[in-house]
Order: structure tokens, then sequence, then C-alpha cells
């Protein structure tokens, strides 16, 4: 237990320090890294990482309080402190049989005459004792730094810890990398193998638990031994693994992560297939509000590994899949032959009308060396893969039908799919509805593959006529999404040529599940729920780039963002439970979206809903300025009573016959609770 305090007491002192000194590089403070060290913690400009947390805190409307005023009372020595320097964290192996490792603090001194008389005689003597938060713990001095642990470490801190002439070897390639973070913790190949036992012992009790459970339970169980087999290949696969935290000028948030790999082996001769994108990613791409979208490139030895997890997966779970090993292991082939001439792949879930399908605006790309090779390989493995599954009567994946068709002029193949078919424990009225909403009431989902020119396939559900723009799209040679604005702020704060990249909408999220809720919600609570619409701001992107024996991930959250997180927060404050400001309690909320052939209404227009003149009468007039609502970014939102309106939309680009009640055809109903109106107008 006291062990444990002083644990904790460490911890906070070093949080209390890094409130005190400014940036410096770490060269220095990494001579003091063992050999043996299972890691190490260093922050780079702990004073500015402070000041900015704190400004960010204020953004977000979460004020985020300094710890120094506080905890600079409870440091003895801090008076001592170098306030030019660095701290750092490092974490050793553990001593004896013991199972926690040994922590020991580094502090930057900047004169040890400064500390109280007696602790300066002990330092000189070897180890002294201090107290922190009330807890006794060991220190040291050695070079321009002060070294702090708890008692029983004493041995480590004066036998293990030595100051170096040069920074390690097995350092060497992370100096640069950390000195570029505000905060960054290294982990090496003995903290790996370390964190991988414990993973794995975790796993093995998680799993003794779940085979308590039902047969359904015992399998999913057995999934829990593919992740076993993934923290037992890390230990083999990855000498060292980094994660980093900057905060730039403008406010941009960076989580960097880099992994080392062991020269030579598997996973590093994966890697070293992996290169740099020679298009964007996400060109062609639809664009208008989405989700989630991004692309990657497939080197042979990439799709093979994902390939080979997934069925593992299904190995691991026979009963759901309702294969046996020779089918899965068939499956493979087939799957790798279908995918062997696609050179990169890009997708996109955007955000479609109420009451369509989830896939209703998902769209894939497929780039591939020749699209007539492709489609011709692809109809034959669909043909095997639709032979194997009746063999099979697998209850989650179902058989495919494959027709052939037009789109454009141009040849296609139709497939059709069916809902999987669920255990009985499943088979409730709520996951009815959400087949229902993912495959329609007929429980079949369509889909097009259609060649869009001679390296370009494109692949969609639920909409022909999104397959055809999209290939349109292509052969016009449009920019798509990364023409988008929003993106391309995103994509300039990524590595260039990014072999993967992810682009994720918080906007896009909130607008789809508000769209899925009248789907999905229980009878009576579709019409009470709607979440806040979320501000429009950049996504938040994500990249994966390779190096020789590495590989790096790269997350960006835009300035933009935080900000919208803080008006946000304030605006849900402001909602009642519904989501719907307080205002009236006679009109209703309306809201919903005005798009012109497929794309979203230009800002500045107005959508205006005429109610009858009176009771019954056919005459529909505006009755109050409530009743004209704004349109931004193609969405509107506002309140009314209920009852019959007829709707007019005036926009920029909106054919004039939109303009009357009287000419436009659109009316709608409102009633009480949320009501969705999404008006998808044409030009024709």
């Amino acid at each position: 237990m006291c062990r444990r305090i002083a644990v904790t007491a460490l911890a906070l002192t070093f949080l209390a320090l890094l409130c005190v000194q400014p940036a410096q590089a770490a060269d220095d403070i990494l001579r003091l890294v063992p050999d043996s060290a299972l890691g190490f913690v260093v922050v780079n400009g702990p004073g500015a990482v402070d000041a900015k947390l704190q400004e960010l805190g204020r953004q977000m409307q979460l004020p985020i309080p300094s710890l120094l005023a506080r905890l600079r009372a409870d440091v003895v020595i801090e008076k001592g402190l170098d306030e030019k320097g660095a701290a750092a964290l490092l974490i050793l192996p553990p001593e004896g049989n013991g199972p926690w490792p040994t922590p020991i603090l580094l502090v930057p001194v900047s004169d040890f005459g400064k500390f109280p008389a007696q602790f300066q005689s002990d330092l000189n003597e070897g180890v002294a004792k201090i107290t922190l938060w009330g807890t006794e713990v060991v220190a040291r001095k050695i070079g321009g730094y002060l070294a702090l642990t708890d008692e029983s470490h004493k041995e480590t801190l004066t036998k293990t810890l030595k100051l170096s002439e040069a920074v390690p070897g097995t350092l060497a390639p992370w100096v640069a990398w950390q000195a570029e973070n505000d905060v960054a913790a290294v982990i090496f190949q003995p903290g790996i193998k370390l964190i991988s036992a414990k993973v794995q012992e975790g796993i093995q009790m998680l799993k003794l638990t779940m085979a308590r459970g039902d047969e359904q339970t015992q399998q999913a169980a057995a999934v829990f031994d593919l992740y076993a087999k993934l923290f037992q290949a890390a230990q083999k696969e990855v000498a060292s693994v980094g994660y980093g935290v900057r905060l730039d000028k403008q406010g941009v948030l960076h989580i960097a992560k880099r992994g080392r790999l062991v020269p030579g082996g598997s996973w590093a001769r994966s890697a070293a297939q992996v290169q740099p994108a020679n298009q964007n990613l996400v060109a062609g791409l639809p664009t208008g509000p989405f989700v989630v979208a991004g692309g990657g490139t497939l080197p042979e030895g990439v799709q093979d590994a994902m390939m080979g997890f997934s069925m593992d997966v299904m190995k691991a779970m026979p009963n759901l899949y309702g294969l046996n090993q020779q089918q899965i292991d068939q499956m493979r082939k087939i799957s790798l032959e279908a995918m062997k001439r696609v050179r990169s792949m890009s997708m996109v879930l955007g955000v479609g009308p109420s009451g369509a399908s989830p896939y209703s605006k998902f769209v894939i790309i497929m780039r591939v060396d020749n699209t007539a090779a492709f489609m011709a390989d692809y109809e034959k493995s669909l043909d095997e893969y639709r032979e194997l599954l009746k063999k099979a009567d697998s209850p989650v994946l179902r058989p495919i039908e494959v027709t052939k068709s037009e789109i454009g002029g141009v040849p296609a193949m139709q497939f059709t799919t069916e809902a999987p078919k669920l255990p009985a424990a499943q088979q409730t009225p709520q996951v009815a509805k959400m087949m229902e909403a993912m495959f329609g009431p007929s429980g079949k989902l369509a889909g097009w593959v259609v060649p869009a020119d001679e390296h370009s396939v494109v692949m969609s559900y639920a909409s022909k006529e999104l397959v055809q723009s999209a290939a349109q799209a292509i052969k016009q040679g449009s920019k798509g999404l990364a023409g988008d604005p929003e993106v391309a702020k995103t994509a300039a704060l990524l590595p260039a040529n990014s072999p993967f990249v992810v682009f994720w909408s918080p906007q896009g999220t909130i607008d789809f599940v508000n769209r899925l809720i009248p789907q999905l919600a229980p009878g009576g609570a579709q019409a009470a729920v709607r979440i806040p619409e979320f501000p429009k701001t950049p996504p938040i992107g994500i990249a994966v780039t390779a190096a020789p024996d590495e590989l790096q991930s790269h997350l960006v959250v835009p300035a933009d963002v935080f900000k919208a997180i803080g008006s946000y927060a304030g605006k849900i404050k402001s909602k009642g439970p519904s989501g719907d400001t307080k205002v009236s309690q006679k009109r209703q909320p309306v809201w919903g979206q005005v798009t012109i052939d497929g794309q979203p209404a230009a800002r500045g227009g107005q959508i205006v809903f005429a109610a009858p003149a009176k009771p019954g009468s056919n005459v529909f007039t505006l009755k109050s300025k409530a009743h004209v609502l704004p349109i931004k970014d193609g969405k509107f939102e506002g309140r009314l009573e209920p009852g019959q309106y007829r709707v007019s939309v005036r926009a920029p680009s909106i054919p004039q016959k939109y303009g009357k009640s009287e000419t436009s055809g659109l009316s709608v109903e409102t009633k009480e609770g949320s009501n969705q109106f999404d008006f998808d107008l044409t030009s024709d």
C-alpha cells in the first residue's frame, strides 16, 4: 500500500514539473535511460504545454486549471529546479520477482545549493530521503538531475541508473521524433513483452468468465484467441513503439504513433510493400455530407494479411458463420482472386435522406490495373462464392445473385444478397426494425458494379442512380470529395501522399444518426428523440505512412473542431430532453435538407411553409415570419404549428417552379413531435 502511495506521489510531482519548465530538447535526459528500460515518458516545453491545455479547455468550455499553483507548495525542491530543463519518467524492469515495473522520476536542477541544508548533505553522501505529498521517497543526485523513486527501489536508483556519454543506440532513432512532440512516450521491446504478457493473462481470465455463458458467448470468447496471437506476434515483430502528442500554434491537435519493426520480420516485409499513394485517395468520391470517407493502397501482402485475419475470425466462430475450415480456405482463395487486380480502394459513407437505407449514400471506388479483366474476374469470383455458400447454408453469409446490367450505356453487374438469418434469441422487434432499415422490407439488398474508365470501378448499394452519377463524375475528371474545401483543410495537415487516409465528420455523424432514429427507435420515441445538429467543421483526419522497418499513424483534430465542441456544449445545455429549445410548447420542431440534383442547396436560400388561409381552405398563405426558414449548407431548422403546409424553396440555382407554393408540388404535414422533411429537387 505504501509503495502505491509513493508511486502516486512521484506521478503527481511529475505533473507539477510539467508546468514549471519551458521547452528544451531532451537529448541530455535520454542519456540517463538505461538499455534495460521498458520505456520512458518525456515532456518538451511543459510550461507551454500547460498553457496550451488551459487555452484548449477554454475553447471547449471545459476550463483546465494549472497544477502549478497548487503543487509548488508541496514540492520541497521547487526553488532549486532548472526552469530550462526537461522532465522524464523512466519505467525500468520489476525488481526480483516483483509484478510492478520500477518508476524513476528525473528532475532537472539548476542549483542544488537552494535545497534545504540537511537534504544537500544527504545527497552529497549518496542517497537522501524527501517527503512528497506526505509520502517518503528516496533521491539521488546524478549529473544535473535529481532522480526520485520509492524506497523499495533504492538499489535500482544507486546501481542501475548511470549517465552515459551519449544517447544509447537503442534510443537514437527516437531522439528527433520525440523532440517534435510536446509529450512523447516510448516503449521498448522488453516493455512490449511485459505488456503483451499482461494482456494475454487478462484475455485468459476473460475467456474463463465467458465460458460460463451460453453457446454464442462461448464462441465469442474464442475470438479473443486471435487478439492473444496478435500480441504474441508483436513481441517478435515490434522493436519499439512510440506515442506523441503535439498542439501546434494554430490550435491543431496532432497525435502520432510510431512503430519500429524488427528488420527481416514478416511485419517489416509487409510494411516494405506499402508505397506512397500516387493520387488523391478520396478523388472522385461523391460530395455532400458524410460520416466517414477514406482510402488506401492495397499491396498484395497487405491484402493477404487482412484477408487472413478475417478468415481466422470465421474459423473461431463456426456456428455463427456455418463454414468448415476447408470452406473458409476456399473463400479466402476466392476473395484474393477477386481482388488481385485492385491497386487501391476508396469509400464514403454519406448521409442519405430520411427513411432511406443506411447504405443509400455508400460508394466504393476501386482503382485497378484493367477494368475489363477485373470485371471478368469479379463475376467469376461471385459465381464461385455463391456456389460455396449454397452448399454451406451459412446463417450470416448469404448467397449472392448476380445479373447482367447496364448503367449509362456501360455493361455492369447487379448483385443481390439476403439479410442474415439471425438466431431465434436475437429475433426481437427492435432487431427486425434494424434489419429492415438495412435490407428493406423484402429482406434483400441490391448493389451495382460498373467501370468508370479504364482503371476505375464504382460500386454502391441501394441506388443505381448514385453509381451512375459517381461513374460519370470520374469520367469527367471531377475532384469529388478531394475538392471539398473542408476536407482539403484537414488533408493539408496530414503527410502528403499517405498510402492510407481516413476523414471523419462529426457533423455528418450526428446527421446520420438523426436520420436513423425514426427507423430504429422504439415506437413512440421516434418523434421525441433528436440529437442537436453539430456545427460544420473540417473533418478529423487519420493517415498511415510507412518507411523502412517502421509504420506511423497520424491523427489530426483541426482547431475548428474544438471551438465547435465548445459552442455545441453550450447548445446542449440550452436544450430540453428531446434536444429541442424550449421556445414554444405549441410549435413543433421541423428540420431537414434541400438538395438539387443530389447536391445541397446553396447557402442563402429560404424554405417557405404556407398554411391554409382558414381551416379546410384550398388557399394557402404565409401567416408568420416563423414559417420562413433559412437554408444553410442545404439544411433548415425551425418550429411550426401542427397542420398541413404547401412548401416553396427560394435559393440560387433552384428552378423557378419551386419558388411558388402553387407550382412547387411540395407539401407536408407537421405533427406533434420532431418532424423531418427532406426535399430532393431536380433541375429538369
